[in-house]
């Protein structure tokens, strides 16, 4: 079978193993709102499901849409966290959190063998293809994994920088923690992270011990990548009458057992848009 190689000798795709290529890249969009949830009243249970409402305002959930996934990885250019994915027929679509329509995405899937092309096609012995010259291949060109967090436990990342407002115009109030990581260029990269940790934020002095939940997030930006922990999907409200946004600055349980990984491409390798 053929291999391809890079320029520093490093292997860019073996003909016998089915290789990853982009198949769609844009902008996200809004395709729904996700309502938190806040407590009914300070006497209830806060354990028991039914003590908590539906909070008047939606969560801006962004993402897009493709026909016949099979294995995807989506790699993104500016704030997002993913937040899961559904299915209906053949279209499959992917969805992000604290992400505007500013967000870039580039979708990979297993290579398609796409009619006729003037190219190179590579299938293995029973049929299946492993290779078209068509499709832009994945090329990965670092892997960053986020700091650990302070000790002190008032930000979830050494060096991080805290941000509260709205990530989406007229969303609901967002405490986010996000911290770079410079790949020492001014390329712009996007980022895909192998998974995403959840904890939990809420008052420094804990008079009112009120909790959110929060979760883990990866993109690239202009000279590397960003890591950041934001409000979560479907999370409880930060409530202002009891506490104040501002004082949410306590960052808890965050997970140090393992640490995700970003996968990092460079984005002038690759169309944009492109379908």
């Amino acid at each position: 079978m053929f291999i391809g190689y890079k320029e520093d000798q490093s292997i860019l795709f073996d003909a016998d193993k089915i290789c990853y290529g982009l198949l769609k890249s844009g902008y996200l969009e809004r395709i729904t709102g996700w309502r938190r949830l806040r407590l009914r009243s300070i006497d209830l249970n806060p354990g028991s499901p039914s003590s908590w409402a539906e909070a008047g305002t939606a969560e801006p959930i962004l993402g897009f849409s493709v026909e016949g996934a099979v294995a995807p990885i989506v790699f993104i250019t500016g704030s997002g966290s993913p937040c899961g994915s559904s299915k209906v027929g053949d279209v499959t679509t992917f969805y992000y959190i604290s992400a505007n329509t500013n967000t870039k995405f580039y979708y990979f899937d297993t290579m398609r063998d796409s009619g006729p092309i003037n190219g190179v096609k590579c299938f293995r012995e029973d049929g299946v293809l492993t290779f078209n010259s068509s499709q832009r291949p994945l090329n990965i060109v670092a892997t960053v994994t986020p700091p650990p967090p302070r000790a002190d436990g008032r930000w979830p990342y050494q060096g991080g920088v805290r941000f509260i407002g709205s990530i989406f115009p007229g969303g609901p109030v967002n405490v986010i923690n996000r911290v770079g990581v410079s790949l020492g260029t001014s390329e712009e990269y996007a980022a895909y992270v192998n998974f995403t940790r959840t904890a939990a934020v809420g008052p420094v002095d804990g008079s009112y011990f009120f909790l959110s939940a929060v979760q883990e997030g990866a993109y690239g930006v202009v000279g590397g990548v960003e890591f950041m922990f934001c409000i979560a999907a479907r999370s409880t409200e930060l409530d202002q009458s009891r506490v104040a946004n501002e004082d949410f600055n306590r960052w808890r349980d965050i997970p140090t057992s393992r640490y995700p990984k970003a996968l990092v491409i460079r984005t002038r390798d690759y169309p944009f848009p492109y379908n």
